[in-house]
C-alpha cells in the first residue's frame, strides 16, 4: 500500500500545521490604518528594556517591610495581568482592582496622593460595591497599536472636580507594540484644561502609556483619541517643550538663576532680571555646585558658546520660563474647582492613600500572592502565554 499523501482537493481547507500561530484579532496589534504591526504575544516580553516585568515574592515582602517600618512605599509598575481588550467577569474585576492596590503608593502621613477609588461614577449611582455605590466603569481605549483599559474618561474628569486642582493617581492596564504594563498614572489638570500625566515606575516604552492617558482625557471624542495621534513620544516632547522650566535661584555668582528643559534642549540663565535661552542641555547639579569665577567659566564655555535663542519669557501664573519658538506656552498651574457636595461621608478616607486601611499589609504579603496565583489561570496567560514568566 502506498503511503504517499494526496494533495487536498481544490478549494478545500488546508490542514493547519501544529507549529503555526492561531490567528485571532484579539491577539493582533494594528496601526491607525488597520495594518498588522505585531502579535499581542508576551513570550518575548519577559522584560521591558532589561527590567523584569513582574515583581518577585521577595520584592513584595520588601514592600511590606518598608511600609511597616518606614511608613511609605512607592508605586510599582508591572506587565499586564489580563488582556486589556477583554472586560472579564466579576472575579477578574475584583482581581484587577486588588492587583492595582498591591501596586499603588502608600504612606502613613497626611500628605498622601489621592487615588481613583473603585466605586466612583459621575452620578454616584447605587451599586454592588462595599460602599453601596456602583463600581467604577472601566473602559477600553485603543488606537495606533495601543490597547488601554482604565476608568472611563468621564469618571476621571468627575473625580478630578473633587480634588481642588491637586494630583491624583489613576489605575491602568495596557498593551502596546513590544510590551505591556499595569500600574498607576499620576494625573493633574491644568488651568488651561490640559492634563499632565506621569506613569509611576514606568520605564522605557511603557512611558508612552502615560501620554495615552493624557490624550484620552483631553479628547472631545475619547473613542478615537489614540487613533488621531501620530506619535505619543513626539506629543509628550512637544508639550514638555512648551511647558518650559522653573528657575532655580543661584548664589555666589553673576547668574541670578538657571533652569534646564531637556525636552526642548534648552538651558535658561537669569542675568540682571532677564532670562536668556541657549540651545544646550546643561547639568543642573553641576551648575548649582559652582560659584564665583567657576560659575562664569562654566557659563562662557558651556552655555554662552551654544547657539543663542534670545530672550525667554516668564509665565506670571506658574513662574515657568519658556521660549516662544516652541509654540504656545502650556501653563503648569493647577486648575481649581470648589469642592462638590457629595452624599458620601467616607469619600475623604477612601480617596487618600495616606489612609492605610486594615489589611493593606496582607495585600502585599499573603493576599498579593493569592492574586498572582489566581492570575496564572487568567485569560491573559491563556492568550499571551505569560504563565512561565512570573516568579
Amino acid at each position: 500500500m502506498s503511503t504517499k499523501s494526496t494533495a487536498p482537493a481544490k478549494g478545500a481547507a488546508r490542514p493547519r500545521s501544529l507549529r503555526s500561530r492561531q490567528w485571532a484579532e484579539d491577539n493582533v496589534i494594528r496601526d491607525s490604518k488597520g495594518r498588522f504591526m505585531a502579535f499581542l504575544n508576551a513570550k518575548s516580553h519577559a522584560s521591558i528594556d532589561g527590567r523584569p516585568m513582574y515583581a518577585t515574592a521577595e520584592q513584595l515582602d520588601q514592600r511590606s517591610r518598608e511600609l511597616e517600618e518606614g511608613g511609605f512605599v512607592r508605586a510599582i509598575a508591572e506587565g499586564a495581568y489580563y488582556n486589556p481588550r477583554k472586560t472579564g467577569g466579576q472575579a477578574q474585576l475584583e482581581q484587577w482592582w486588588d492587583t492595582r492596590r498591591m501596586q499603588s503608593e502608600y504612606t502613613d502621613s497626611d500628605k498622601g496622593i489621592p487615588q481613583m477609588p473603585d466605586d466612583w461614577t459621575p452620578n454616584r449611582a447605587a451599586g454592588n460595591s462595599l460602599s453601596g455605590h456602583r463600581r467604577t466603569y472601566r473602559r477600553l481605549y485603543k488606537g495606533n497599536g495601543i490597547s488601554m483599559r482604565m476608568p472611563s474618561a468621564a469618571s476621571i474628569r468627575s473625580f478630578a472636580e473633587t480634588q481642588d486642582g491637586k494630583s491624583f493617581d489613576v489605575p491602568v492596564e495596557a498593551a502596546f507594540p513590544g510590551g505591556t504594563v499595569s500600574g498607576w498614572v499620576r494625573c493633574r489638570r491644568t488651568e488651561d484644561g490640559l492634563w499632565m500625566t506621569q506613569g509611576l515606575d514606568f520605564h522605557g516604552r511603557q512611558a508612552q502609556i502615560q501620554e495615552a492617558v493624557s490624550a484620552v482625557l483631553e479628547a472631545r471624542r475619547v473613542t478615537t483619541a489614540l487613533s488621531g495621534v501620530e506619535s505619543l513620544d513626539e506629543r509628550r516632547l512637544n508639550r514638555l517643550s512648551r511647558a518650559g522650566a522653573r528657575v532655580i535661584p543661584s548664589e555666589g555668582g553673576f547668574m541670578e538663576g538657571f533652569a534646564v528643559n531637556p525636552a526642548a534642549g534648552v538651558t535658561f540663565t537669569k542675568i540682571r532680571d532677564k532670562v536668556y535661552a541657549n540651545a544646550v542641555v546643561s547639568n543642573l547639579r553641576e551648575i548649582a555646585a559652582l560659584s564665583g569665577p567657576e560659575q562664569g567659566r562654566f557659563y562662557n564655555e558651556r552655555i554662552r558658546s551654544a547657539p543663542p535663542l534670545g530672550l525667554a519669557q516668564t509665565c506670571e501664573k506658574c513662574q515657568a520660563v519658556y521660549h516662544p519658538s516652541f509654540g504656545t506656552h502650556i501653563c503648569m498651574r493647577s486648575a481649581y474647582t470648589g469642592p462638590r457636595e457629595l452624599a458620601d461621608p467616607m469619600l475623604d478616607q477612601k480617596r487618600q492613600s495616606s489612609g492605610i486601611l486594615a489589611g493593606v499589609l496582607s495585600i502585599f504579603g499573603r493576599d498579593a500572592r493569592k492574586v498572582r496565583a489566581a492570575s496564572r489561570d487568567s485569560s491573559l496567560d491563556r492568550e499571551l502565554d505569560l504563565s512561565d514568566q512570573r516568579s
